[in-house]
């Protein structure tokens, strides 16, 4: 394994080591912060630790593997949503906590828009190389949606 991808590795490990201990902090064991006022706000939280979570690792399964980038989405999702699953369940049964659908279905929220984001980001630059011209569209003979030819006089 190249150190790229053993970077990639523990970045993702670390993350998710963030994620586990502060899942496992028992309710009442810290200062309540006035965002937890919020109506909500747990779920709030969870949806940026798993958005934070895919956008890691949908970059680092992107370096590992040759799949198509729907599969890769899918499979970016499918790992965060599980994870996040495992900790609700470990919450309910071994850490004293409640572990609730809702903060699954917010952990599932953020694994997708975090891997949509990071596929749109890496889309913009393949496009920006591809083209050498930031970005710009460029039309091709044939295109159907080719702007008019411009005439000069």
């Amino acid at each position: 394994m190249n150190r790229r991808r053993r970077l990639l590795l523990l970045r993702n490990i670390a993350w998710a080591i963030v994620i586990l201990v502060l899942c496992a902090i028992p309710p009442g064991a810290t200062p309540v912060p006035r965002a937890a006022l919020i109506p909500h706000a747990d779920k709030l939280v969870h949806l940026f630790l798993f958005l934070v979570m895919s956008f890691l690792l949908h970059g680092a399964l992107r370096a590992w593997t040759r799949v198509g980038a729907a599969r890769l989405i899918a499979l970016v999702v499918l790992c965060c949503t599980a994870y996040g699953g495992a900790i609700e369940l470990l919450q309910d049964h071994y850490l004293g906590r409640d572990g609730e659908w809702t903060d699954l279905l917010a952990d599932a929220t953020g694994a997708v828009a975090g891997s949509l984001a990071r596929f749109a980001l890496a889309r913009g630059k393949r496009r920006k190389r591809a083209t050498g011209n930031g970005g710009k569209r460029v039309y091709l003979p044939g295109d159907g949606d080719a702007p008019p030819p411009r005439h000069h006089k």
